[in-house]
């Protein structure tokens, strides 16, 4: 390379560097901070304090709105990266811990806030332009008072305000800010404990629209968006445009026609009874079991005792069958769960346990019913429409 080149090279790059530079000093200039106008007018008039109090409340505002706007809209307090969003994650039907939960969302919401905060107060040094000079000797405190309607954001914050002739102290701060983050925390709450109680309804999209329904009372629009198989990813919107997002992951549960809970036997003496608990497999909620028919000869009774028992009565010798058919009403399809208990009444028989199953709660419904006899056996059929 010949040395004219290498001088122009040269040149070439110092001016560059120079038109970075003032490009630089002018991007700094123009972002230097400065006080608005009402503080300014403040210490115009000879009113410091008030000066200082107007700039911390302005800080406080300004803070708390960007800051619990980005914790909603960004995952701000529990951040999974999933698909390029950061947003709350829940997972409702595997083992391990939920990561949303009210007092820790408040608490991280908080330290978000704080955290803005305590950049927007360093400016509390441009007033010793103004021959004001402002310390504080610990870091702000915010404590979160959400309602329906908007956020109410405490501070504490010991501020020393010493002018030449004086000095005056101030602690409290308070603001309101356009936030409905109570609205927010409940339809958060009652979306989570729908889409737990029955998983389906997040990754089935023909319930999504129930789903919708269960956050309007609250204000909130509620659109949702497979990411994946498993995770769904919910966005609220309040009728004021703040924006929420978070995500569920749910593994698809995959339900039989009919579930057959087994045959249970119990065994007792004729003039006897006993408390038979009512089977069902269940995992979500309750299901609805229809009472029990007393067969033709009246050798057993059976009578539903509370909402998760039978009482059995031997009456007198006799071999019979129980059987009971349950629905499971709040699964999508709906499940018929069967259950036999093969009942022994006899004289000098001793009393056995139940083998078997286990107590779900259930309600008593309308049910059509049957029975007959087939040898030395009796059954009792019951079962819900």
């Amino acid at each position: 390379m010949k040395k004219g080149q290498i001088t122009m090279f040269l040149v070439v790059g110092m001016i560059l560097a120079l038109v970075v530079g003032i490009f630089i000093v002018i991007s700094l200039s123009s972002t230097k901070r400065t006080l608005s106008p009402s503080v300014e007018r403040s210490l115009r008039g000879g009113d410091s304090v008030r000066a200082v109090e107007l700039f911390v409340q302005e800080c406080l505002e300004s803070s708390s709105d960007a800051g619990l706007r980005e914790v909603l809209n960004t995952g701000g307090v529990f951040p999974l990266q999933l698909n390029g969003v950061s947003v709350y994650y829940v997972d409702v039907n595997q083992q391990g811990s939920v990561l949303y939960s009210r007092p820790a969302f408040l608490d991280g919401a908080s330290r978000v806030v704080e955290n803005k905060l305590a950049h927007c107060l360093d400016g509390l040094s441009l007033f010793s332009q103004y021959n004001v000079d402002v310390s504080s000797q610990s870091l702000p405190q915010v404590s979160l008072l959400p309602t329906i309607t908007d956020t109410k954001v405490l501070l504490d914050f010991p501020v020393s305000v010493i002018l030449s002739d004086r000095e005056s102290s101030l602690q409290s701060f308070s603001v309101s800010v356009d936030v409905p983050l109570e609205s927010f925390l409940v339809s958060f709450e009652t979306l989570i404990s729908a889409v737990s109680s029955l998983p389906s309804r997040s990754y089935d999209p023909s319930q999504w629209s129930f789903l919708s329904s269960l956050v309007v009372p609250f204000g909130m629009g509620l659109s949702m968006h497979s990411l994946s198989n498993t995770e769904i990813l919910y966005t609220l919107t309040s009728q004021n445009g703040v924006v929420a997002r978070f995500v569920t992951r749910v593994i698809p549960v995959m339900v039989p026609s009919v579930i057959t809970v087994g045959v249970s036997s119990v065994a007792l003496p004729a003039g006897s009874s006993q408390l038979v608990s009512v089977v069902a497999y269940n995992p979500y909620a309750p299901v609805i079991v229809s009472p029990v028919v007393v067969p033709d000869d009246g050798g057993l009774v059976v009578t539903r005792f509370d909402a998760n028992n039978f009482q059995y009565v031997c009456v007198r010798d006799g071999a019979y069958t129980v059987h009971m058919q349950a629905i499971d009403t709040m699964n999508s399809p709906v499940i018929p769960i069967v259950q036999d208990v093969n009942v022994v009444c006899g004289s000098g028989v001793n009393v056995a346990p139940l083998q078997g199953g286990s107590s779900s709660s259930s309600s008593s419904s309308s049910s059509s019913s049957s029975s007959s006899s087939s040898g030395g056996s009796q059954t009792a059929t019951a079962s819900v429409s």
